[in-house]
């Protein structure tokens, strides 16, 4: 909440500018804390790509959160472009600390934020090693170990690696692997989807409320990163938790298909943000989860992973896949379009004027778009967000 209001006179969507303070709590956070579930163990690291077209202000959504970043210490990488300048870095970072009451012996960990607006740099050489290295970093492994060509084996105690990126919807077709979408790399981000920026701010001057905000939540930020220890839970925690997994194992979250692994990764993902979650309000209880920090969680998931299928709307093996994904996008950019002008516009995408209209039905077919006449010309437009939900009920 605090960083959404530091933040709220740039044009950046909302649902950015929330997940990007997300990810900044984790990077304060690090391995230093943990909760135990059974025989699984959870770290608050999350793995952020903002996903939207050119324009939609995801890097403004980032750099104050990279700035604040950097004023309290926390370990990120450079924008480096080859997994092996990251597994250096990942190399560097490695800390022994003493976390008092928690551990007898010095506690080693290696921690570190991946931030790079330009996250589609790293997936461009198509890098099987690269999508299982961040496979393995996600899930904090107690060892880790490569083989280089000139120093042998590197090995590395306590793995945490966090990410926050960005990439176009194009990107993520052309440079995201069908074994990373269809694998377990995609399973473990978290894609926070905008069409259009937020609202248009020709000048986005902080107030002097706004610049009050910027040390309190430095000061914040530095109280997060000294905790350690083990998440504990209440019993109202444990009770909500089994009621929300039973009900979400009933329902079928997404049609599309490139989410399945999201999806079976799910539970993880709520354990994490109900960690930073807890911790980020503070208070007596802050290393305790409670039943109110789960339903704000739930909350959270259910705003971002509406929109999400369109991060994959491009990607498929049908021919039309792309050619559906741009015409949705035209029309939603124009509120309303002719038929006439959607015709000149996409004329040369299809083979013919009979193929376009095909598209454009399989479009309504899917309620994506909806037909009707105004003076006298056939219109289409989007169906809102709002009018599904209220067909659905």
């Amino acid at each position: 909440e605090g960083y959404l209001a530091y933040t709220d006179s740039s044009e950046s969507p909302t649902l950015y500018r929330e997940w990007v303070a997300l990810s900044t709590i984790a990077a304060a956070m690090e391995r230093k804390v943990w909760l135990e579930l059974g025989l699984e163990t959870f770290y608050p690291n999350l793995y952020v790509i903002l996903v939207g077209p050119s324009g939609t202000r995801k890097g403004t959504a980032m750099k104050p959160a990279r700035e604040i970043m950097t004023e309290v210490g926390m370990n990120l990488t450079a924008q480096s472009t080859t997994k092996e300048s990251l597994a250096e870095q990942l190399m560097k970072a490695e800390e022994m600390e003493d976390l008092a009451g928690v551990n007898e012996e010095l506690y080693t960990h290696s921690s570190v934020t991946i931030y790079n607006e330009e996250i589609a740099v790293l997936f461009k050489h198509n890098d099987p090693d690269l999508i299982m290295w961040l496979t393995d970093w996600h899930d904090c492994q107690d060892h880790w170990s490569r083989e280089t060509k000139t120093q042998g084996d590197s090995q590395l105690s306590g793995v945490w690696v966090n990410l926050l990126g960005a990439m176009t919807p194009e990107l993520v077709k052309a440079y995201l692997p069908e074994t990373a979408i269809g694998g377990g790399l995609t399973g473990r981000i978290l894609f926070v989807y905008s069409s259009k920026k937020g609202k248009v701010n020709p000048l986005p001057f902080l107030s002097e409320e706004e610049e009050a905000l910027k040390p309190k939540l430095v000061h914040d930020l530095e109280l997060i990163h000294q905790q350690s220890g083990e998440f504990g839970y209440t019993k109202e925690f444990l009770s909500e938790w089994k009621d929300w997994v039973y009900e979400q194992e009933k329902k079928e979250l997404f049609e599309e298909p490139n989410l399945d692994p999201y999806i079976n990764r799910r539970r993880a993902h709520a354990l994490k943000l109900c960690m930073i979650v807890s911790l980020s309000e503070g208070g007596e209880h802050q290393l305790s989860l409670m039943p109110e920090n789960l339903e704000r969680v739930k909350d959270i998931l259910e705003r971002v992973e509406r929109p999400m299928p369109k991060v994959f709307s491009g990607v498929g093996a049908s021919s039309n896949a792309e050619i559906l994904s741009n015409i949705a996008k035209f029309i939603t950019e124009r509120k309303e379009v002719t038929k006439t002008k959607l015709l000149n516009r996409f004329y040369k995408d299809v083979e013919d004027r009979s193929h376009l209209l095909d598209v454009v039905r399989t479009l309504r077919g899917m309620n994506r778009v909806k037909q009707y006449q105004k003076n006298g010309h056939i219109m289409y437009a989007i169906v809102e967000e709002e009018q599904l939900e209220k067909d659905a009920e």
